[in-house]
């Protein structure tokens, strides 16, 4: 009841159509959530020690909640990203731009942590990018991942939309610009799908999780939209049914000693 007088007396100050609306909402129903960040962050937190080489994958420019890297001292972070203006990473003791998207600028087995932050949904040949994946990373190693679950319906939607559409899209509901929005394929964005591409290259899941932590922000440039995102949440937690039709991916694939040996011996 206090949560619905709020709302009325909110949309009755301020603009229907207003995004300032939907994030004042988001703040006051959602803002004890975790949010996927912080939980990616307190799964990297669990992963890396003093003294690692950790190699992000698609690091950009880190203008968006960037791993406190500071925090974890002699970390060894190298980043690659194709846009060549991600070399102003704050964060990155080493960068490489992919000029290939298909062959990484990395040294075999040099890699104690890899990672990517949506990324996964950019790569248009899973083969190739599990073949660097496993050759840069050293035995026992791991790469962790968050990347969205292509069954979630904006991501039915995105996959529809011009790709004008999503950078407009983007823009105004995440302030990113034009020139940080890639093309997506979706090849290895389902629970499904991840793990057997994982698998068949010699990884172990060691973690896997598709959770609705919040109400997905792409609607937040209307109210309403906002108000149709928490809808969802509710139902697909309260139907069961988070597991195969919520928004975030977060996982951990870990490359045993064994497959390591045998690929170096192959």
């Amino acid at each position: 009841m206090e949560s619905s007088k709020y709302l009325y007396h909110l949309l009755r100050k301020e603009s229907l159509m207003s995004s300032a609306t939907a994030k004042r909402l988001r703040e006051r129903w959602f803002g004890h959530l975790p949010k996927r960040w912080e939980v990616f962050h307190s799964m990297i937190t669990q992963q890396i020690q003093p003294g690692m080489s950790v190699l992000d994958v698609g690091c950009g420019k880190a203008s968006f909640l960037p791993f406190p890297w500071k925090s974890v001292p002699r970390t060894r972070f190298i980043g690659i990203d194709p846009d060549p203006e991600a070399a102003g990473n704050p964060h990155m003791d080493e960068f490489h731009v992919l000029s290939d998207v298909d062959h990484w600028p990395v040294p075999d087995q040099s890699i104690d942590v890899s990672m990517a932050s949506y990324v996964l949904e950019h790569v248009e040949s899973p083969e190739r990018f599990f073949g660097n994946l496993r050759r840069v990373l050293r035995p026992g190693g791991c790469f962790l991942f968050m990347t969205p679950n292509c069954r979630h319906p904006a991501m039915m939607v995105s996959r529809l939309l011009p790709f004008s559409w999503k950078q407009r899209i983007l823009a105004k509901t995440k302030g990113v610009a034009d020139n940080d929005v890639f093309p997506t394929f979706y090849r290895m964005n389902t629970a499904a799908r991840l793990t057997r591409e994982a698998q068949k290259h010699g990884f172990q899941v060691e973690h896997l999780s598709l959770r609705e932590y919040q109400p997905t922000g792409y609607l937040d440039f209307h109210v309403l939209g906002f108000l149709a995102a928490c809808g969802y949440r509710h139902a697909v937690r309260m139907l069961g049914l988070e597991h195969w039709l919520a928004m975030s991916m977060i996982g951990v694939l870990r490359l045993p000693h064994e497959t390591a040996s045998l690929a170096r011996a192959a």
